[in-house]
Formats: C-alpha cells, sequence, structure tokens
C-alpha cells in the first residue's frame, strides 16, 4: 500500500525536470529573440550565421521531441523491463554481504577522503579540463573525471544511506558519520565548485541532497519546491556568475534592481541558449558535419585513458561550432536533439526521445520505486539524474558515454562498500513502519 505522500504531483520526477530544462535551453530563447529583450551586445543569436528569429517549425520540433518523451516515459515499456532486473541487484550483494554497517560508513569515509585530494591536486596541476593551457601534457591516471567521478559518487553514496537510515524503523548511522557527510563531503563538494567557478557542479550538488531526501527519507510537497527553485535563481545563480564575468573584464555589476534584472537575463541567455544551435542544425541538417559514431558511447565509456592512453579525443564540438560560427571554438554544441537529428534522421530522433523516455523510466522504477522500497542502489538515480540535466545541452554522444561511465563506477564503488540487499519492508499506510532487517524467528501479535 503507498503511503499518503505518493499521490502528490512529483516535481522532482524525470519529466517535470527535464521539461524544465527543455524551457531554460529552448523556450527563453524564443521568449528573448521574438521580444527583443537583450540589452547586452554579446548576445548568443549575433554569432549565429544562420539564426535570422525563431523558427516555428523548429521550435515545434524540439517540443514534439519531448511530448515523444514523454510518451516514451510514461508506455508501461519502462516498467516491464525493470521487472526483469532482479531486486537489489543480487550478484552484487551477495558478493558484498561480508561487509557490515560499520565497514560500510569506513570505507564511504576513506574513499572519499582518498579521491578528493586526488582530485584536488589533479586541477592544481592541470586544471578542469586535464591539460596544461598551451601544451599536450596529460596525466590519465589522476584525471579529473576518474577522480571527480569517484568522490562525487561516494558523496551521492554517502548522502543516500544517511537519509535512508532516517526512515523510520531503520539503523542510525552514527554521530560522526553523519558530521562527515554535512561538515565534511557536502561543504567540500560546494566550496570546490565554487573554486573552479562551476555553477553546473554546485547545481549537482545541491541537487543530489534534494533528491536524496525527496525519495530516501521523505517527499517534499510540489510548493517548496517551486519556492526552492525560485530561491535558487534569485540568489545562488546570480551570486556565482558575478565573479566569472569580473574576472573575464565583463560589463561592470549592476547597481540597481533593473540592471539586476537585465544583467540575470542576458547572462542566463549567454550560458543556456540553445535554440540557436538547434534550428542551424534543424535547417541545414545535409550539409553538417558527421557527429562522434554511436560506438564511441562504449569505448569512452568504458575504456579509461589509463588503459588506452591513444583514446582519441573528440574533436565534434570544434567542428560544429566552427561550422555554425566560422569560430574554432566548442562554445557552441548541436544540443540533445540536435545531435539525434545527426544521427538518426528526422523520425529517427523522435524514435530515439521515445526510447530515452523508456530507459529513464526503466531506471527510475528498478533503483527508486520498485515495488516502492528504496534500496542502496537508488543513489545511482540521483547521480546519473543530476549528471543528466545540465550535460542534455552537450549533446547524446559524449553526455551518454560519460552516463555509461558513471553507471559502472557507482556499480564498482557500491561493491566495494555494500553492506549487502538492503530493503525497506511496506506497511499499512497508518502504521508507516520501515526496516532494514530480515524478519527472523516469529511475529509478535503486535505485527500480525
Amino acid at each position: 500500500m503507498a503511503t499518503k505522500h505518493t499521490r502528490h504531483c512529483d516535481f522532482l520526477s524525470v519529466p517535470w525536470m527535464f521539461g524544465a530544462n527543455y524551457f531554460l535551453l529552448f523556450g527563453l530563447t524564443a521568449i528573448d529573440a521574438i521580444f527583443d529583450l537583450g540589452r547586452s551586445s554579446i548576445r548568443a543569436r549575433d554569432v549565429f550565421i544562420s539564426f535570422h528569429g525563431v523558427s516555428a517549425l523548429a521550435l515545434a520540433y524540439v517540443w514534439l521531441g519531448y511530448c515523444m518523451f514523454l510518451l516514451g516515459y510514461y508506455l508501461p515499456g519502462g516498467r516491464v523491463i525493470a521487472n526483469l532486473i532482479p531486486k537489489g541487484f543480487p550478484f552484487i550483494s551477495r558478493r558484498s554481504s561480508f561487509v557490515s554497517q560499520r565497514r560500510f560508513s569506513i570505507c564511504i569515509m576513506l574513499l572519499f577522503s582518498l579521491t578528493f585530494p586526488l582530485m584536488i591536486s589533479h586541477v592544481q596541476r592541470f586544471g578542469v579540463g586535464g591539460r596544461i593551457a598551451g601544451t599536450e601534457e596529460f596525466d590519465p591516471i589522476s584525471s579529473y573525471n576518474f577522480a571527480g567521478d569517484v568522490s562525487f559518487i561516494v558523496y551521492s553514496l554517502g548522502v543516500w544511506q544517511f537519509m535512508l537510515s532516517r526512515r523510520r524503523g531503520a539503523d542510525k548511522v552514527p554521530r560522526g558519520y553523519t558530521l562527515f557527510v554535512w561538515g565534511c563531503m557536502f561543504a567540500l563538494e560546494t566550496i570546490f565548485a565554487i573554486w573552479i567557478g562551476s555553477r553546473t557542479h554546485v547545481v549537482r550538488v545541491l541537487l543530489v541532497a534534494v533528491l536524496a531526501y525527496h525519495y530516501g527519507h521523505r517527499r517534499i510537497r510540489g510548493r517548496v519546491v517551486l519556492v526552492g527553485a525560485l530561491v535558487l535563481i534569485a540568489f545562488v545563480v546570480p551570486l556565482l556568475a558575478l565573479p566569472r564575468g569580473g574576472l573575464k573584464g565583463g560589463s561592470p555589476a549592476p547597481d540597481s534592481l533593473q540592471s539586476v534584472v537585465a544583467w540575470g537575463w542576458d547572462s542566463i541567455m549567454k550560458h543556456y541558449s540553445s535554440l540557436e544551435s538547434f534550428t542551424v542544425t534543424f535547417e541545414r541538417l545535409d550539409s553538417a558535419p558527421q557527429p562522434d559514431s554511436l560506438r564511441m558511447i562504449i569505448l569512452g565509456g568504458l575504456v579509461p585513458r589509463a588503459i588506452w592512453p591513444d583514446k582519441p579525443f573528440s574533436t565534434w564540438g570544434y567542428e560544429f561550432s566552427y561550422w555554425v560560427t566560422g569560430y574554432a571554438t566548442d562554445a557552441y554544441v548541436a544540443t540533445l536533439p540536435g545531435e539525434l537529428l545527426l544521427h538518426f534522421g528526422y523520425i529517427g530522433a523522435l524514435i530515439a526521445m521515445m526510447v530515452l523516455g523508456i530507459l529513464w523510466r526503466t531506471a527510475f522504477t528498478a533503483l527508486i520505486r520498485s515495488e516502492n522500497r528504496p534500496c542502496r542502489l537508488g543513489f545511482i538515480y540521483i547521480v546519473l539524474l543530476s549528471q543528466a540535466l545540465p550535460q542534455m545541452e552537450v549533446g547524446f554522444v559524449g553526455p551518454s558515454s560519460a552516463l555509461l561511465r558513471t553507471t559502472v563506477i557507482s556499480l564498482l564503488v557500491f561493491f566495494v562498500v555494500s553492506t549487502g540487499r538492503f530493503t525497506v519492508t511496506r506497511t499499512p499506510a497508518n502504521e508507516s513502519h520501515h526496516s532494514t532487517r530480515p524478519v527472523r524467528g516469529p511475529l509478535r501479535k503486535s505485527d500480525r
């Protein structure tokens, strides 16, 4: 029997969050271009040689693709596929059942204490991209991608474990572990994101905590989600973006409410406007450069550069940007629907969007809501969702490769630190009682 809170609208589900991201990438650009709201001389649409306004056909195609995504998500296919997956991934749980609850917490703290300093050291030496500016020097073993992925996954698993322990009847984690999760992992990940000037990473850190609370402990009501999103937009994003503008020698800091609003709008258009690049792709599909092959999803995601030092770097971003703007920079990309167009054509891209909806429903059902029993593997879902939202802007092959790599690393991390199969038993709503331990011996009268 489902509890009462499950009947509320889930604004943190994939359909709502992907829809909000679509509106950010494609809807706001249309509003800006139609009403000419921009006050900055550096507009994203000004550098696109084939963007002369909003194309109604291209805009309609974008949202048709989103509707196909919703169709795939709500069709029963995803739930059917999820039901075919062994519950709790027993091939991992049985192998790792020798690890105790105390060992689980210790492993999380040790892994984070090892990988986070390694990531900091590499960023100081090579930068976030893994290369020293102006050189070809690259360190494939201690790359930011691997160390950063592991530390963020460990952080997500730690937060998820903490939220599961807050459920009624679950084993509580030690106070020291709680302090480590929030006073160390959460704080350091946030500080690191501000240090490198990554608004995306800040949002990911916050989003993991919110999703873990929402799906691991107690559902957050829709009005709380909306208020939180407004607060994030009104305060966090501008405060993070202001230093970046100053470092680049941009326009002076806003000094009035009107200038703050205008500056904030222009900043969003500069960084997140994606309708221009998609429109160029949609209207000139036959002359577009070939994107990275689909086999790069597996090769790029599963084969680390430490094992394959000669693994080719993708030049697709530079080629596409040069094609649409005449500048050899990867600042402009085809976006997810645009790259699907290049791979599968107009009809095939719509089918691909529906398949993506099915896959996300499969992941959600298998890891979060399989018989309403949250398990420790649910952290993989919140990691993937927090990573997929900002990468929707980038394209298809690169983000899919990153998501595949994240899934594999997450399973390996879980194998190392897991205490075995972990499920929360279902009880009637009026006795909302959960247990992380299997029932042993005869039931008491109160339990019958």
